[in-house]
């Protein structure tokens, strides 16, 4: 599991630009979009449209890693800027080319939130385990004693369900 480093602001108008140009948009409509979805020149953090465009912009990565993952029966996903990889077997061989892969394309992890671990792991939250989804013992205590406004509790909650309900498939 890894992060990407500074994620939305390591995303830049150069790399915005070029994702639609080969997303068919013409020169001055990509310009327009560019300057109309980056701020000093990259992707703003908590803007509405910065997460459809940040993941317009790693669909390239995505691409590689899937292709990677898929010749080594490796199991890729991400959430944002979290990158999870899961196996039967053994990879950690493997991990320095899938990193080479992010670097390659303009991107770097955040060494101190990447971890190899053997077993059930924690994902925002999430403990994936055998298949199933469970909200971790951290999260749930923060859900019930964490004082939070209600919009950010009923978000928790909704959040909590959403987990239970895609771990029961």
């Amino acid at each position: 599991m890894t992060d990407i480093k500074d994620f939305f602001p390591s995303i830049t108008n150069g790399q915005v630009f070029r994702m639609f140009k080969e997303n068919g948009f013409s020169n001055d409509i990509a310009h327009v979009i560019t300057k109309l979805t980056t701020y000093l020149g990259s992707v703003p953090q908590g803007a509405p449209t910065s997460t459809a465009v940040a993941n317009l912009t790693f669909v390239k990565v995505d691409k590689a890693l899937i292709d990677y993952c898929a010749l080594h029966n490796i199991t890729y996903s991400r959430f944002v800027d979290d990158l999870s990889f899961s196996s039967d077997k053994d990879f950690i061989p493997l991990v320095r080319e899938m990193i080479s892969i992010i670097y390659k394309n303009g991107f770097k992890i955040n060494r101190k939130k990447t971890h190899y671990k053997v077993g059930p792991v924690d994902i925002t939250g999430v403990n994936v385990r055998n298949n199933c989804l469970r909200p971790t013992k951290e999260f749930l205590e923060i859900y019930r004693h964490k004082k939070s406004s209600k919009p950010t509790k009923l978000g928790r909650k909704r959040y909590i369900r959403r987990i239970i309900n895609e771990g029961k498939n």
